[in-house]
């Protein structure tokens, strides 16, 4: 009976050795190819594809171990696998389901269904339709590190030549992001820009907007947006503003668009939140660096954008048949839910072992919630990373714009957008999803630096962070804590941005 017992625990030992080391070489496959390929990490990739690699070999050789080293080893594995698996399922998905949770009782608020289809799903079904869609685009998140990891590149080509976009696909239906129940769609202007057609054609325009997706209008319907408002007021106003971008993308689009048209005012906007981390993400690429190191570098977006709106639709087509976040945006299909769980991407983020370098929103607010978590990891309650001299950086940037803009007799005008989580402790309803301690010292700081850069290169600065504490209930100008602005609180920027410009002409 011992022995038949013991024949069998040896079979079993044998299986779970055998399908170990398929899981071992199926990692390696995935993490090779499955959406993380070797020409953008370079011997990162190749040295974290080759570890599940010699697990399998050395699981191979175990074959030829003894019946009691196999079992051990093999209960051993059982054990652990079961462990990694079920804590990577803890710490992916509860965040998720809370963010999902703050829209859904938005839309309820608003007294609406939420749509639960991801970005692709909607965009295939407006497609099937006959509706010419695509998902706004994300020019920052295009930016891939370069092989050898010292840089980053743009997967866009013109004629094989590299090009770092600045809009969108021109003249479609425009998918943007839904956090209150319904998709925001647009119809993109020639550029890619969430703007009307014809306003390029003007001579001169009266008011250009410069910033990330507070001044794409995220998440809210057309007539809503910033911009949108101000041209009651301003009839021809563009916006540039695209998600993501930082102060580099900003001044490539001074040079490449607004300079061709000089409108007499030019708002830049600086969010506190993630513009210098952008900013982080942006120097490393050599494209972005030239239009502040080189007065006359252009890619001459504007004379190719033809050839770019055709190089753009295919590389999103490819994407939106893929399902991929980054760039579509939105929540994962379930697919792709499953496939990090079994490449384990929550648990390796949390290890430093993510290929990206992006930290999932469950480990965000894991160390968030957890002080000691977060001390242990050196994880800072804001996410966003800040190098010692990008106020230095910042402020060139700056410069280098105002001088643009003076040299065409225009104005410029800088703008201060507050991070949400000052608000944390004002705000009853949001005391559940904010952090319980919140650290200012790094927003704070931003905010006395930024000021002093405004003084420095004499520009006048409207500041919206010392507009929000005048509010007594700015919990209406979001829809939940983490959300963009709703219907109201872009009314309100728009509103004091046109007092403060008309104060000022």
């Amino acid at each position: 009976m011992t022995n038949n017992r013991f024949g069998t625990l040896a079979r079993f030992a044998d299986v779970v050795l055998a399908i170990a080391a398929l899981v071992a070489i199926l990692l390696c496959a995935a993490l090779l190819f499955l959406g993380v390929y070797v020409e953008h990490y370079g011997p990162r990739a190749i040295a974290m594809a080759a570890l599940p690699l010699a697990c399998a070999a050395g699981l191979f050789l175990l074959r030829k171990a003894s019946a009691e080293i196999r079992i051990g080893i093999s209960l051993s594995l059982f054990v652990f696998a079961l462990f990694l698996y079920a804590f990577e399922a803890l710490i992916s998905s509860p965040p998720i389901s809370a963010i999902e949770q703050r829209k859904q009782t938005a839309a309820s608020m608003a007294q609406r269904g939420f749509d639960f289809r991801t970005p692709a799903q909607y965009i295939h079904a407006l497609r099937k339709q006959g509706v010419n869609a695509y998902p706004a685009l994300f020019p920052r998140k295009l930016l891939e590190a370069t092989e050898d990891g010292s840089g980053s590149h743009s997967p866009i080509l013109i004629n094989g030549q590299e090009v770092i976009p600045l809009g969108g696909v021109p003249n479609v239906t425009t998918v943007q992001c839904n956090e209150s129940g319904a998709y925001a769609i647009y119809k993109s202007d020639e550029f890619g820009f969430r703007n009307p057609t014809g306003l390029w054609t003007k001579d001169r325009l009266d008011l250009a907007l410069l910033g990330d997706s507070f001044l794409q209008g995220d998440c809210v319907p057309s007539g809503d947006d910033v911009a949108s408002r101000l041209r009651m007021t301003w009839p021809k106003t563009v916006t540039l503003g695209m998600r993501n971008n930082g102060p580099l993308l900003q001044l490539a689009g001074l040079r490449e668009f607004l300079s061709l048209k000089r409108p007499k005012t030019v708002v830049w906007f600086f969010y506190e939140g993630n513009d210098l981390s952008d900013l982080n993400s942006e120097r490393r690429s050599r494209i972005l660096l030239r239009y502040l190191e080189e007065p006359t570098f252009s890619q001459a977006i504007a004379p190719r954008s033809q050839e770019l709106s055709a190089s753009l639709r295919q590389y999103l087509d490819q994407l939106l048949d893929h399902e991929d976040k980054s760039v579509v945006g939105g929540p994962q299909s379930g697919s792709a839910i499953i496939i990090d769980w079994l490449l384990l991407r929550s648990t390796r983020s949390l290890l430093g072992l993510s290929l990206s370098g992006d930290t999932p929103l469950g480990i965000q607010l894991l160390t968030q919630r957890l002080p000691l978590l977060r001390s242990l990891l050196h994880a800072p309650t804001n996410p966003s990373i800040v190098q010692p001299d990008d106020f230095v950086l910042l402020e060139r940037i700056l410069a280098t714009a105002k001088h643009t803009i003076d040299a065409w007799n225009g104005r410029f005008v800088l703008v201060y957008i507050p991070d949400p989580l000052r608000l944390c402790g004002r705000i009853k309803a949001w005391q559940q999803d904010c952090p319980r301690h919140p650290d200012l010292s790094a927003l704070n700081s931003r905010y006395s630096e930024m000021r002093r850069i405004a003084a420095r290169i004499s520009a006048p600065l409207l500041d919206l962070a010392a507009e929000m504490e005048k509010e007594a209930h700015p919990e209406v100008y979001y829809y939940y804590y983490g959300s963009h602005h709703s219907r109201n609180g872009y009314a309100w920027m728009s509103d004091k941005l046109k007092a403060y410009l008309e104060v000022r002409q």
